[in-house]
C-alpha cells in the first residue's frame, strides 16, 4: 500500500486485498486480519513525507467523502509535522543565540583580564 501511495503521490485504496492480484504481502494481512487498505500521503511541497493508512476488517470501501476526510487529517498532520520542525529549529538558534551572548558578556567584562576569557572558552 504504502509504495502504491508513494509511486502515484494520491490516496489509494484496496476494496479487497485477498482480491487483489498486486497484493502479495500475505503474512501481513493475516496478522493485521484487514480486508479493506487505504493510504494517503504525507506531502509537503510536493515530496512525500510519510504515508497515512487505515484499515478495515471486513471488505468495506471507503467513501469518497471518508477518503477526502482522511485528505484533510494528511494535510494536518504535515503542518504540524512542519511546525514541530520549524520550532525545534528555533530553540536551537535560540540556544545558540543564548551561548553567543553569553561568551560576549564574558568578553566584555573582561576586556583586560585575558586569563578569564581564556578560561571561560574551555
Amino acid at each position: 500500500m504504502s509504495g502504491r501511495v508513494a509511486f502515484e503521490r494520491a490516496a489509494v485504496q484496496i476494496s479487497d486485498v485477498l482480491a487483489d492480484p498486486e497484493f502479495t504481502w500475505f503474512e501481513a494481512q493475516k496478522l493485521g486480519n484487514y480486508r479493506t487498505l487505504l493510504g494517503v500521503p504525507l506531502l509537503r511541497g510536493g515530496i512525500l513525507i510519510g504515508v497515512l493508512g487505515l484499515a478495515r476488517e471486513m471488505v468495506r470501501p471507503f467513501t469518497d467523502k471518508q477518503i477526502e476526510l482522511v485528505q484533510t487529517f494528511a494535510d494536518q498532520a504535515v503542518i504540524a509535522i512542519e511546525n514541530t520542525r520549524l520550532l525545534n529549529e528555533l530553540r536551537e538558534s535560540l540556544q545558540q543565540q543564548t551561548a553567543t551572548a553569553d561568551v560576549l558578556k564574558v568578553i566584555s567584562r573582561s576586556t583586560f583580564d585575558l586569563q578569564t576569557v581564556a578560561r571561560y572558552a574551555r
